[in-house]
């Protein structure tokens, strides 16, 4: 459960706009506002955190999972 969740966590989906690219992480927005996750800023690095809301993260993600 934790390893699906940090495998959707790490996938981004890139796009090129007006010759930039953009990263853009839908997943990860939505999922931090389940609050089970904690992203750190410097290292651009996502963990999860195991608590009481894991089972509602794992229930929004698996929606996702290909």
């Amino acid at each position: 459960m934790i390893r699906k969740n940090r495998k959707l966590l790490n996938q981004t989906t890139d796009t090129k706009a007006e010759g930039v690219n953009w990263r853009y992480r839908p997943l990860v927005e939505d999922i931090k506002r389940l609050g089970n996750v904690c992203y750190e800023e410097e290292g651009l690095e996502m963990t999860t955190q195991i608590n009481e809301e894991n089972s509602r993260c794992s229930a929004f993600a698996s929606n996702f999972h290909t």
